[in-house]
């Protein structure tokens, strides 16, 4: 995954505003400037936790907030177009229902990458975009009618759900060594490769870009109930205007919901 700067910005310690910190809390980060990420979250003020991959700003820190208007998410790309005009919602109702500031008009034609997506209740599609804002609030997740988009592309992402361990192999984490695991707070996400089931209600996951602690491992097990994989596999492609909803990624999506709030080696 990339962070890509849209906007000159201040990347931050904390997500406060910029007078709230010193200078050693901040470091201005120019327009179109792109980073590896490790993994991504939502945090307080509409700003983004973002983890590092292959560099460090500032005091050798890896660990940076900046504010979303300012940046672009980019993984994998799974896009979202509109084939009828429509309306984006911030609840799975008839828009008669909502208040102006809880719905935005999208014409026909228009494309979003997406973030994430998942099927949702009355013949909708919970969305969230990748590089754009929508509404008076700057909103990025909304629901869409599902026969008015069509989604395409292949991306598969995790989402940890309830703190966890990620280890080496599927089984007690007291049988193992704290070489064979590493610490995973709630709402880390990560872009996968692979991803499958396994013995012990684990599963086996395989990190697409950087791998996590000392040895940079990308192939992790992980307990089921505490993540959610979601996105949109290699060989699913909802029907232009059909009925059908999307479908999550079969072998691993969780009872849980997810919601990016990301806290890394931190």
């Amino acid at each position: 995954m990339k962070v890509k700067v849209i906007s000159d910005t201040l990347f931050k310690l904390s997500p406060k505003l910029s007078s709230e910190l010193s200078n050693s809390e901040k470091v201005f980060v120019k327009n179109q400037t792109e980073f590896e990420i490790i993994s991504y979250t939502e945090a307080d003020g509409n700003h983004t936790r973002l983890v590092l991959a292959n560099q460090t700003l500032g005091n050798n820190q890896r660990i940076w907030y900046a504010y979303s208007p300012d940046i672009e998410i980019q993984t994998s790309p799974v896009q979202l177009t509109v084939i009828s005009d429509t309306l984006f919602k911030q609840q799975p109702i008839l828009s008669s229902q909502l208040a102006d500031s809880d719905k935005a008009f999208v014409q026909n034609g228009t494309e979003f990458d997406l973030q994430s997506y998942l099927p949702a209740a009355s013949n909708h599609v919970k969305v969230a975009l990748a590089n754009k804002f929508l509404g008076p609030y700057n909103r990025n997740t909304w629901y869409a009618y599902q026969p008015d988009v069509e989604i395409t592309g292949s991306a598969v992402t995790l989402r940890v759900i309830s703190d966890t361990l990620f280890k080496l192999r599927p089984v007690l984490s007291s049988q193992l060594s704290s070489s064979e695991k590493i610490f995973v707070k709630t709402g880390t996400a990560f872009e996968l490769s692979e991803n499958e089931k396994v013995a012990g209600n684990h599963v086996r996951v395989v990190l697409a870009n950087t791998g996590l602690g000392p040895g940079n491992i990308k192939e992790w097990y992980a307990y089921a109930p505490d993540i959610v994989v979601e996105g949109n596999p290699a060989g699913n492609n909802p029907g232009q205007g059909s009925s059908a909803q999307p479908q999550p990624v079969p072998v691993a999506v969780f009872p849980k919901a997810a919601i990016l709030s990301m806290a890394l080696f931190g």
